[in-house]
């Protein structure tokens, strides 16, 4: 090029970075004379795009001049890269550096926020965004409904879904997989029908959240005309996510046989979670063969896991079986813990089945022992075991 201006510059760069040519891309960058606050921002970008977070850290420090943009490069590029607490702490940055901020930032802050599961954070969120006017923006309101639901509050996300004007195809899929995430499957099969009143086809989320629906509530037979009516009536073929909840379903409702035949027959490889539906089933209804068989088949995916620890303790016949047998002696078998977590004061406790680590455990424990006594109506807690920390 005989000449060669700051737009042809950041777009070599913006390319290489999207290219994953990073390093092309960043000796372009330090070759480029007048670099501007957009060149930074392209830069950032690429670098966050293949996790060097320090290094756009380190880069967005260098630079002359900090606007909303360059902050929502920093700020998506950490919660990309799964630093979801950070991506909260540089949005508060922002704030104090009296910086407006873009759509952008706020759903990226909506998604950290969710992924924390911080309802407080994204009460304060949402009411940072109503200030600024955007709640009739439709990304920012789909990015709120998500964060809701997946704080487990279905009235806030309804409110913000009624309060939308513009509903498109997101915010209904939104409010269905919420819905049915959460167990609430009669709200999500309600939602799906109330879309279609509204003329809105549904798509590929919406026939898997009203199929999730139909698997928390044990509707097979409505689940067989969901799953049938995809293909028949909308042309949308089922991926993998739509036969796993097929099978979840037949699983659930004791339909063994019909579970196996749809991984049997279906277009895709079966992954563990079709294994571990079957598997779970089994426990359930008491069905060894199968389950048997589902447990060898899970056991070429996941030979460190202890999944087989539970199917034997609550199915007695299965002990008897010399492969169950064989397993059980796996030394190298183990169960992840599971936790559960709570927020109090925007501060989130994590805590495991008879968990003694917190600092107020004996504290915690004499209160969960009067509501357990209360809530019987003052009746002796039979088999109820508590352990507390001796004085």
């Amino acid at each position: 090029m005989p000449d060669r201006n700051i737009v042809s510059w950041n777009t070599m760069i913006i390319w290489y970075s999207r290219g994953n040519l990073i390093q092309i891309a960043l000796k372009s960058f330090i070759c480029m004379p007048g670099k501007d606050v957009f060149s930074y921002t392209a830069m950032i970008t690429g670098l966050c795009m293949v996790s060097c977070v320090s290094d756009a850290w380190r880069l967005f420090i260098e630079m002359p001049d900090h606007n909303a943009a360059s902050w929502a490069a920093i700020i998506s590029g950490y919660q990309q890269n799964g630093l979801a607490a950070e991506t909260l702490n540089l949005f508060k940055e922002m704030l104090a550096a009296n910086v407006e901020p873009n759509c952008y930032s706020f759903t990226t802050v909506l998604s950290a926020s969710a992924e924390l599961a911080l309802l407080s954070v994204s009460k304060q969120l949402y009411l940072q965004l109503l200030k600024r006017g955007y709640e009739q923006n439709s990304h920012i309101g789909n990015s709120v409904l998500s964060t809701f639901m997946k704080c487990g509050s279905l009235e806030d996300a309804k409110c913000v879904f009624e309060s939308l004007h513009n509903r498109n195809i997101v915010s209904w899929n939104c409010m269905i997989t919420g819905y049915a995430q959460q167990g609430d499957g009669l709200r999500a099969i309600m939602t799906f029908h109330q879309m279609q009143k509204c003329r809105i086809s549904p798509d590929r989320i919406s026939f898997l959240g009203v199929l999730m629906g139909c698997c928390h509530h044990g509707l097979v037979r409505e689940g067989e005309e969901y799953f049938q009516s995809m293909t028949n009536d909308y042309g949308i073929f089922p991926g993998c996510e739509h036969y796993a909840c097929l099978t979840d379903l037949f699983a659930r409702a004791g339909l063994l046989k019909k579970a196996h035949k749809v991984v049997m027959e279906m277009p895709f490889k079966p992954t563990p979670v079709f294994w571990r539906s079957i598997l779970n089933g089994c426990r359930i209804w008491k069905c060894p063969e199968l389950g048997v068989y589902a447990a060898n088949q899970l056991s070429r995916f996941e030979p460190s896991e202890s999944w087989t620890s539970p199917f034997v303790r609550d199915s007695g016949k299965l002990n008897d079986l010399p492969f169950l047998r064989t397993l059980k002696k796996e030394p190298e078998t183990r169960k992840q813990m599971g936790c559960s977590w709570v927020e109090i004061q925007g501060r989130t406790y994590l805590f495991t089945s008879r968990d003694e680590t917190h600092l107020e455990t004996y504290e915690i424990y004499e209160m969960n022992d009067l509501l357990i006594y209360e809530s019987l109506g003052n009746f002796r807690v039979r088999n109820y075991e508590l352990t507390y920390y001796e004085e």
